[in-house]
C-alpha cells in the first residue's frame, strides 16, 4: 500500500510539473482547478518556482525594454546632433554662396562702370586730338620767333636699360 501511494504521489507531481511547463511554455494557461488541485496536493514549491521563473523572465523583459529605452535616448540623441550639422553645413553653405553672388555681381557693375569710363575718356580724347590745329600751333610758333632746329642742335638720348637714375649733386630745398 505504501509503495502505491508512492507511486501516485510521484504520477502526481508529473502531472503538476506538466502543467507548469505547459504555461511557462506559453500554451494554455492552468485553470483555476488546475492550480487548486496542485496547492491542495502539496505542489507549493513547485508553484513557487513557476512564480520565480515568471518574475525573472518579467524582469529580463523589462531590463530589455531599459535598454533599448537608454539605446533610443543615445540614438536619437546621435541622430539629433547629425541633423543640426547638417543643418549648419547647408545654412553656411548658402551664406557663403550668396557672398560670391553678391561679389560677382559687385565685380560685373564695376567692369560696366569701367567699360563705360574707358569709353568715355576715349571719346575725350578723341574730341581733344580733334580739336588741336597742329598746323595753326606751327605757325603761331614761327610768328612769335621760333625756328626749326638745325641737325647739329638735335640730341638723341640714349635711355639705358636700368630703371634707375644716380644723381650727382644734392637738390636745393626752397
Amino acid at each position: 500500500m505504501a509503495d502505491r501511494r508512492k507511486i501516485q504521489k510521484v504520477k502526481n507531481a508529473a502531472q503538476e510539473n506538466r502543467a507548469v511547463i505547459r504555461q511557462a511554455a506559453g500554451s494554455t494557461p492552468m485553470t483555476r482547478e488546475e492550480q487548486a488541485e496542485i496547492l491542495r496536493r502539496g505542489g507549493i514549491a513547485v508553484e513557487r518556482r513557476r512564480q520565480n521563473r515568471a518574475r525573472r523572465i518579467d524582469r529580463s523583459v523589462k531590463e530589455r525594454q531599459n535598454a533599448a529605452r537608454h539605446f533610443s535616448i543615445r540614438q536619437s540623441l546621435v541622430i539629433g546632433f547629425s541633423i543640426l550639422m547638417v543643418a549648419g553645413a547647408g545654412f553656411t553653405y548658402l551664406y557663403a554662396y550668396s557672398g560670391l553672388h553678391q561679389a560677382m555681381n559687385t565685380v560685373e557693375s564695376r567692369q560696366e562702370k569701367l567699360e563705360q569710363r574707358i569709353s568715355d575718356n576715349n571719346a575725350k580724347k578723341a574730341e581733344i586730338d580733334s580739336s588741336i590745329d597742329v598746323d595753326a600751333i606751327y605757325q603761331k610758333a614761327l610768328k612769335m620767333g621760333m625756328k626749326v632746329p638745325s641737325k647739329d642742335q638735335v640730341i638723341t638720348y640714349q635711355k639705358s636699360e636700368e630703371d634707375e637714375a644716380s644723381q650727382s649733386e644734392t637738390v636745393p630745398a626752397k
